[in-house]
């Protein structure tokens, strides 16, 4: 019997969540869920009615059964003729871009940072003025604890050499409008077939940003609001 009253509710409290548009269903989430209609709504409250709080004790059989249906043009962000695992995880631009940022982006910089303070340390430089357009790498060397973080032994060598007395290093941020010689010549390098590339003078796809920079051209940074 107690079986059948959970079953009972649970399907009450589905069709609390589905049926939006029926009265009864706008009345109890307008008193109950302040107007909600996602699978969070169903949160506890002092003056709830004993039929609500026996409808919260069943919506946990909701959440644990809750899922997103990725077979569904619907979802698709990106104009895909039809959405899949493989699109949504891979092949999405959407997704490759939040991958690029969470996990590639900080890795390659952190290693580039490292090499060129190797470099630096090896032409003998005892003063040196590192500037990142990257505010999440800046944040994960400064970091007092980064035991747990992804990329802990690149931050231990990067701190080793910071920590040689032999020499100077500031770190701070810039936005990438300024730093666009040193991103543009990023972007050169993702598509270079040689490892290493040193320019004796600046090549000619630099001399407009160099030029831009000694005119005191400005880029202005878009924002969302």
């Amino acid at each position: 019997m107690r079986q059948s009253n959970s079953a009972f509710l649970t399907k009450l409290g589905w069709r609390v969540l589905t049926e939006k548009g029926n009265l009864w269903s706008r009345v109890l989430r307008a008193k109950y869920c302040s107007g909600r209609c996602d699978i969070d709504m169903f949160t506890p409250r002092t003056d709830a009615s004993n039929a609500w709080k026996e409808i919260l004790e069943c919506a946990k059989f909701l959440k644990e059964g809750a899922k997103t249906e990725i077979d569904n043009p619907l979802y698709n962000s990106c104009h895909n003729v039809k959405e899949d695992v493989l699109h949504l995880l891979r092949d999405c631009q959407h997704a490759r871009r939040v991958w690029l940022e969470l996990v590639m982006v900080p890795e390659i910089k952190l290693l580039a940072l490292l090499h060129g303070l190797r470099m630096a340390k090896a032409e003998g430089i005892t003063q040196l003025i590192v500037q990142l357009d990257s505010k999440v790498v800046i944040d994960k060397l400064e970091k007092v604890d980064s035991s747990r973080c992804e990329h802990y032994f690149i931050i231990q060598e990067y701190r080793k050499l910071v920590l040689d007395g032999s020499w100077r290093i500031s770190l701070t941020h810039c936005f990438r409008e300024a730093n666009r010689a040193a991103n543009s010549l990023a972007n050169l390098g993702v598509n270079q077939s040689p490892p290493i590339i040193f320019f004796d003078y600046a090549s000619n796809f630099m001399y407009s940003v160099l030029l831009e920079d000694i005119d005191g051209v400005a880029w202005p940074r878009q924002v969302r609001t």
